[in-house]
């Protein structure tokens, strides 16, 4: 037999070997069931861990069997499969280029038998063999995989979360391109994923069941203890519901070492604090946990939980990332270098058990970082602020114009922003106001609240108003087709006027959060002659515009000009 007749040979006994699954076999009544195997040829791609010696019925240590089977498979270049069975282990690590597959059932929240809520999991379960503190199952290495399987930390035979192991449920270390796929990890009291370090590396499907503690997020994200980053991954369809707290931690605390991640996408991320299995679990802190992440998106999320707040952006490190020796690991300047957008989905307050409650906090708390921006987010059931900003936070919080705010019952302000005005001169921020879709259709300011004029009126109640000045020096002056936004004022003078000469007071319908941003522009050559300039109003309530030249005698009407204003929020009604 030649080289290339043998490599064929070789290559039907690896598919057969894969399509039979090294000896799963379907029988009787179309049901899957696990035959003990015959002896494995271990040159085959695939090693069933019941070649060596596991046995999958819950009470057996399968620990040894199924760890030589990923030690096989790993000196072999193969992959490891697990038939249908509850395998119960002191711990496992997954070596680098493994792949561990469960073969079976899919995994479910909801029995596959009605009036079984045990057989919710007829698939491939690893469960805690006995009380130990090390994670059930580490990924250790480039390329470690665990694919099809549900990480149980389901202990005692009693169905509840508090007889989950208190320990880690997967554990990812120094995973460069490390991988989980149609995972499901729960019922640990602690971290049901911890990743110590992850490149390069995409997930899909995993989702994570009651698990966290009071002060430890169900899924936790960091860096190396080395300092080796945790960079470059894309998290699709990640799904953590029923955490006991905080649902999930990226590089949250103060550590310069482990505290650190750049560049993660999450695609359909789904966080949910709730109490839908009959056992409240409401978040008294943030259920998203953002910390010193250089760059974090999130595509089309769904975050429903307690404006505790629901979602918090603290980036803390104040320097270079640094060892406790002095050893530099990044020059990243640190202190506002964060940056985290949200690209549509939705972010919602949910109420209490006994309905809607008192407003918490806010959505969104941006305390520390660079940058935040939202487009085309909705923001649901609001009883608090969409996003509050922090003092102590830097250049840009961006709430793009296609985001969406509903409210319920007393609305409040869209946005808090606590900043100085000097510090937002100095960072050039830009926070947009949003639009909201109710009964009306409003954008930005309600342009569709103001009153043509044509004629002086200076009781008016309509948006905006503009006052004459007393005495008998201007003729008169009114606005035309104005709004809070923008609008045309014309006026004419009885008399000379001289420089500084006030010549109008525009008095806003609602009166502008701060200071805002007044444009004026001669609509005619008679109005560019005199050179206008204005005068904003701290508050927010009025401008005032006055003339640098002699302003000559002219009918009413004579001078045109156009303004147009840019602010935040909306505040209270102008007297």
């Amino acid at each position: 037999m030649d080289s290339r007749t043998d490599q064929a040979a070789r290559s039907r006994r690896g598919f057969l070997a894969g399509s039979a699954v090294a000896g799963i076999v379907g029988i009787a009544g179309g049901s899957l069931r696990a035959e003990p195997a015959a002896a494995a040829d271990q040159t085959l791609p695939w090693i069933d861990v019941r070649s060596t010696g596991a046995l999958g019925d819950g009470k057996t240590d399968d620990t040894d069997a199924i760890q030589r089977a990923i030690d096989t498979a790993y000196a072999a270049h193969g992959a490891v499969v697990m038939a249908p069975g509850r395998y119960a282990v002191r711990a496992l690590t997954i070596r680098a280029q493994v792949r561990v597959i469960g073969i079976g059932a899919a995994a479910s929240q909801f029995p596959i038998r009605p009036g079984d809520p045990g057989r919710r999991y007829d698939g491939v379960e690893i469960v805690p063999f006995d009380v130990r503190e090390e994670p059930l199952v580490t990924l250790s290495g480039t390329g470690a995989t665990l694919e099809h399987v549900t990480v149980d930390g389901f202990r005692l035979g009693v169905n509840d979360v508090a007889t989950g192991s208190s320990r880690t449920g997967v554990a990812v270390v120094g995973g460069f391109e490390s991988r989980l796929e149609s995972v499901r990890v729960q019922r640990f009291v602690g971290p049901g994923i911890e990743i110590r370090r992850l490149n390069n590396a995409r997930w899909s499907e995993v989702f994570v069941d009651r698990c966290g503690t009071a002060t430890v997020a169900a899924v936790v994200m960091d860096s190396g203890d080395d300092g080796a980053p945790t960079n470059f991954v894309v998290f699709d369809q990640f799904t953590i519901q029923h955490s006991a707290n905080t649902a999930l931690a990226i590089a949250w605390g103060s550590d310069p070492v482990r505290h650190w991640a750049s560049n993660l996408t999450f695609v359909g991320l789904h966080l949910e604090s709730t109490d839908d299995d009959g056992r409240a679990r409401f978040n008294s802190a943030a259920l998203l946990q953002i910390g010193n992440a250089r760059q974090v998106t999130f595509v089309a999320a769904f975050v429903l939980g307690l404006a505790s707040p629901l979602v918090e952006f603290d980036y803390r490190l104040t320097g270079p990332r640094q060892r406790s020796d002095g050893t530099v690991i990044t020059t990243d300047p640190g202190g506002n270098e964060g940056g985290v957008q949200f690209l549509g989905g939705e972010i919602s307050q949910r109420g209490t058990p006994d309905g809607f409650a008192t407003p918490q906090s806010t959505l969104v708390r941006l305390t520390h970082g660079r940058e935040f921006v939202a487009v085309a987010t909705k923001f649901d059931q609001l009883r608090v602020p969409a996003v509050t900003v922090e003092s102590t936070f830097g250049a840009a919080a961006v709430l793009d114009a296609s985001c969406t705010v509903r409210s319920i019952g007393t609305p409040s302000p869209a946005v808090v922003d606590r900043r100085t005005r000097f510090a937002q001169a100095v960072t050039a921020v830009t926070t947009a106001q949003m639009a909201a879709f109710g009964e009306q259709v409003r954008f930005d300011r309600q342009i569709i609240a103001y009153q043509d004029r044509a004629t002086p009126d200076t009781t008016a109640t309509g948006s905006p108003k503009t006052t004459t000045v007393t005495g008998s020096s201007t003729a008169w002056a009114y606005a035309t087709n104005g709004t809070d936004i923008a609008g045309h004022v014309s006026f004419g003078a009885a008399s000379v006027r001289n420089p500084g000469t006030l010549l109008a007071t525009v008095t806003f319908k609602r009166a502008y959060t701060g200071t805002p941003v007044v444009t004026v522009t001669p609509s005619n050559a008679r109005a560019a002659a005199i050179g206008l300039w204005v005068d904003i109003d701290r508050s927010g309530r009025f401008f005032r515009v006055y003339a640098t030249q002699k302003v000559p005698v002219a009918a009413a009407g004579t001078y045109v000009f156009g303004y147009h204003v840019i602010g935040l929020g909306i505040g209270a009604a102008a007297s």
